[in-house]
Order: structure tokens, then C-alpha cells, then sequence
């Protein structure tokens, strides 16, 4: 979609594999190599590569880690026959070690299982720390990974998006605009945390209170004790 509308738009498309970048010191990319021989020397640099971020993670290396507040880390996705008529919302539920999100399809459910350890494709939940430095942006999982729990990645690209456009930069060294857009960009991600972070927050606490630790058991039963303590001597009294 966005590739037919930026054709559309006017640009053009290399058909050739990326290659190699030559990246100074300051982080600007000066040029990039493809498949076919053809050399780019590029002013403004978008690495839509995933999570292999193939210049942004030599621009850019530094990463926030978020296994501490999204400690899953395999995924497993199928696709499974339909279970009557298809309900009109997505369920997920709560596992031991992760969660199951089932998303209705005509004829079929696509069943896609988060967890801790495991089988599955490996992801780790980051955020890029500078996703703007030099004359490279990383877009989408270039510049960070969340849990799947929510469709986040698009609505997080299409506002990197909109905010690449209010800040276009008139050359390739734009610091000014580069730390605006890392400011955004880091908060737009961290509230797109935080749906996931409640859902494991809310495993570990149904698991605290299915087993309490002795010590907490006993300091809730002394403080009943003092309270009924306290209420007879008032009576008393």
C-alpha cells in the first residue's frame, strides 16, 4: 500500500538487492551499494528492514531493553479450522508463559501464541534508542519490537510516518529535527507497551495470589490480629 502510493507519488524503484552501506563516522550514510553494481549516494535514508535493521543497527546500535516488562520471547503462529460462527473481537488469553491471541477469519482462525522459551520464531522486545541519527531513519521493527498482542506496528509506522513529513529535513545533517522525532517516537512506543505490560503484569499477579509468599501471609494475618485486638479493647472500654 504505501509502496503503490509512493510510486504513484513519483519515486522510483530499484529492483536490485541491498548490498553494503558506507557509513561515516557521524552516522551519515554516504553511500549505498546493490545487487547489481549500481551505487546511491542517498541525502535521506529509511531502513524499513525489520528487526535485521541492516543500517539503522550500524547507525544507531544503542537499544532499550524491554525483556523486563515483556519477557516473552517466541512466537508461533497457525492457522486452525473456525469453531462455528466467528465472534466479532479478538481473544486472548492468559497462559503460564505468555498468551494466545485467536483472530477470526472467514472459515478459519489464525491462532498466534506468545510465551517465554520454547518453540517458535525468537523476537526481543526493544526499542531503538536514537531511531533518527545521522541521515537514517528506522521505520516499523527497525526501530522497535513489541509483543504482538495488538496490530501496533502499522499505527506506529504510519505515525513515524506523519511525523517524517512534518519534520523533512532541508539536507542530511538535522540534528534539531532528529531529536524531535526520537522524542515522539519514544513515546509513542512506550505507550504502545503498555497494553502488553498489563497483560503480563496480570499473569504474575494471578499467580501471587494463588500462592502468597509465607511472609506477606503473615503480615496480613498480624495485621487482622491487631485490628481485632484493638476493636475489643475499645468495646471494653
Amino acid at each position: 500500500m504505501l509502496r503503490a502510493a509512493a510510486l504513484r507519488a513519483g519515486a522510483e524503484r530499484a529492483s536490485a538487492d541491498f548490498v553494503d552501506a558506507e557509513i561515516a563516522a557521524n552516522g551519515i550514510v554516504e553511500r549505498l551499494t546493490l545487487a547489481d553494481g549500481t551505487a546511491v549516494q542517498p541525502w535521506l535514508v529509511l531502513d524499513c528492514s525489520g528487526t535485521d535493521a541492516r543500517i539503522a543497527s550500524r547507525t544507531s546500535p544503542a537499544s532499550e531493553d524491554w525483556s523486563g516488562w515483556l519477557p516473552c520471547d517466541r512466537t508461533h503462529a497457525e492457522t486452525v479450522p473456525a469453531q462455528g460462527a466467528p465472534p466479532p473481537y479478538t481473544q486472548v488469553d492468559a497462559q503460564d508463559t505468555g498468551w494466545t491471541a485467536t483472530w477470526p477469519l472467514d472459515g478459519a482462525d489464525v491462532r498466534l501464541t506468545c510465551s517465554i522459551g520454547g518453540t517458535g520464531k525468537p523476537f526481543h522486545a526493544a526499542r531503538r534508542v536514537e531511531a533518527w541519527r545521522g541521515n537514517c531513519v528506522a521505520l516499523g521493527a527497525a526501530a522497535g519490537l513489541l509483543e504482538p498482542l495488538h496490530p501496533t506496528t502499522l499505527t506506529l509506522l504510519l505515525r513515524s510516518l506523519a511525523q517524517l513529513i512534518q519534520l523533512w529535513p532541508a539536507g542530511p545533517q538535522a540534528p534539531v529535527e532528529a531529536t524531535a522525532f526520537n522524542r515522539t517516537a519514544a513515546g509513542a512506543y512506550r505507550r504502545a507497551r503498555l497494553p502488553d505490560r498489563a497483560l503480563c503484569r496480570g499473569r504474575s499477579r494471578r499467580r501471587a495470589v494463588g500462592r502468597p509468599p509465607r511472609s506477606i501471609a503473615t503480615r496480613t494475618a498480624g495485621r487482622q490480629t491487631r485490628s481485632v485486638c484493638g476493636a475489643r479493647a475499645v468495646a471494653d472500654v
